[in-house]
């Protein structure tokens, strides 16, 4: 391990995702692994925050979890714009 001194913290954080999964319906496991990539890229960016901080990272949760969040919410409507309206209107002759 490249560092040995956070094997705990790693740990804990590798159980809390584990118990998402567990708590979340197979078709939203999507939304877990995004959680999971928000809060690594954010703990990454802070210098005074570790994965066990889970109280720290509840708007992350909320953001990708939450049907009412924001990144779901984001997500949703980009899926749902069709290729063909996004297409420049050709003017008429």
């Amino acid at each position: 391990m490249a560092f040995p001194h956070h094997a705990g913290e790693l740990t804990d954080y590798a159980e809390y995702i584990v118990r998402l999964f567990a708590a979340t319906d197979i078709h939203f496991h999507g939304r877990v692994i995004l959680f999971d990539k928000a809060v690594c890229r954010h703990i990454g960016s802070q210098c005074d925050l570790e994965l066990m901080d889970f109280n720290r990272f509840t708007d992350l949760k909320a953001a990708h979890m939450d049907s009412i969040g924001a990144a779901v919410v984001q997500r949703a409507s980009l899926a749902t714009k069709s290729p063909s309206s996004c297409k420049k209107q050709e003017a008429c002759n």
